[in-house]
């Protein structure tokens, strides 16, 4: 549901704004973006890992999230400030103070997002977060629809329209964080204990801090293609390779969502050989998953974008064919990411990270030239296999787990067969279950 709203978004803009609007719209929703990722510190999957093993009390969750939300907020308009003011043709184009003042608000907006849905999932309320990602995007295909098509409003339309989106997702996920919370109070369930450990806030920052690294390298990989193009081309191709890039990650709808059940279910596993059994298995499923999805793109990719986003977008074809091979590589790494994650092995990733992009610099800076969008596609490609190939290695060596362990088998094919057949057949059945937080 969340792809096909998307679809829709993107259609939408693509085809309001034109390459020229979509980019200068690109840049001024990528900068936010990247704001957030510097300053979130790691602390979303902090939030996941502590209130999974009781370290931050249910009663207390919502408390250390709106400080840590504070905080941060503060330090992502500082962040934002000096980009606008030293920085400005770089990161916001042509736009004018208004089009950035509407991109600073999506910074607290952004922020309060990622604690809230952390939150829900280490709760394991898998149900209320899945319809919430869910309603997200259709809510912004209905901002687009009037502000866009409409009221025909442009470039600061769509921002209104992301806007207007972020803020009813954010007070969506708090008003059902309220219900548990009161749920929870009034029944028998839930920790009784409400006082944080000594050193609480040390402890809280200091794990988060390798996260943070983690999740900041992995997002710089993702973004700096969109500013390097700006830098080598112009705005329009910022247009097409944006259209590219985020319709390529549609794929990674399904890991996010995969990831969303593991995370806080592998940190509650205390015994590591089990943890890492587990997230093997998930990755080789996750990719027999993802393979169908991949192989439509892969021939359908130009005559899909043309459909749907008009003529004028065929320059993004051939970026968004290569583009899928890197998600798809990257979808299988980010399970094996997890899994370091409620490890405390975050500095895994980190290394294996930087390494990439210090790769993907280089790649850029010598392809982009010489081959335009097609060249950041493929720095794209070879960094996130190059990436793929370190953590792969590092996760299996440590574990002492052999190569085969990582490919889909016809095993995991079967089970994944037999699973989705089991939905299909039984759709009520399943999304009622009251085990939902108990992932198979």
């Amino acid at each position: 549901m969340a792809f096909l709203a998307a679809l829709a978004g993107g259609m939408i803009t693509a085809r309001a704004l034109g390459p020229a609007g979509r980019g200068a719209f690109a840049l001024l929703h990528t900068t936010p973006d990247l704001i957030i990722s510097f300053v979130l510190m790691g602390i979303v999957q902090t939030n996941v890992c502590f209130v999974s093993q009781g370290i931050i009390p249910s009663r207390r969750m919502l408390g250390v999230a709106s400080i840590a939300a504070l905080f941060q907020s503060a330090a992502g308009f500082l962040l934002f400030a000096a980009a606008a003011v030293f920085f400005r043709q770089q990161f916001f184009g042509e736009s004018s103070l208004t089009l950035i003042a509407m991109s600073a608000a999506l910074i607290p907006l952004g922020i309060l997002q990622a604690h809230w849905s952390s939150l829900l999932g280490a709760l394991k309320q898998f149900k209320r977060l899945a319809f919430l990602r869910a309603a997200a995007p259709f809510i912004l295909v209905f901002g687009y629809l009037i502000l866009l098509v409409v009221f025909r409003l442009g470039v600061g339309g769509g921002l209104a329209a992301v806007l207007f989106s972020s803020i009813a997702v954010a007070s969506l996920m708090l008003f059902s964080l309220i219900v548990f919370a009161r749920t929870k109070r009034d029944g028998a369930g839930g920790h009784t204990e409400t006082l944080l450990c000594d050193g609480f806030w040390k402890r809280y920052l200091t794990y988060g801090i390798k996260l943070h690294a983690s999740a900041l390298m992995w997002f710089l990989i993702i973004k700096v293609d969109i500013y390097m193009i700006k830098y080598f081309l112009d705005i329009e191709s910022v247009g097409y390779f944006s259209l590219a890039s985020s319709l390529a990650e549609k794929l990674w709808l399904v890991t996010t969502s995969a990831n969303t059940v593991l995370l806080p279910s592998l940190a509650s596993i205390a015994d590591p050989g089990e943890r890492a059994r587990m997230a093997a298995r998930a990755s080789r499923q996750i990719t027999i998953i993802l393979l169908p999805f991949f192989f439509l793109g892969l021939f359908l990719g130009k005559p899909l974008i043309m459909l749907l986003y008009g003529s004028e977008f065929e320059p993004s074809a051939v970026p968004f064919v290569i583009l899928l091979g890197s998600t798809l590589v990257q979808a299988h790494r980010s399970i094996t990411a997890s899994f370091f994650e409620s490890s405390d092995l975050a500095l895994v990733n980190v290394a294996t990270r930087a390494a990439a992009f210090l790769l993907k610099i280089l790649l850029n800076i010598a392809l982009i030239p010489a081959l335009l969008m097609q060249g950041a596609a493929l720095s794209s490609l070879l960094a996130y296999s190059f990436e793929w190939y370190l953590g792969t290695r590092v996760f299996l060596g440590k574990n002492g787990l052999r190569w085969r362990d990582s490919i889909p088998a016809f095993s995991d094919a079967a089970t994944v067969y037999s699973k989705l057949k089991g939905l299909v057949r039984n759709p009520l059945r399943s999304a009622g279950s009251p085990g939902e937080g108990k992932p198979s």
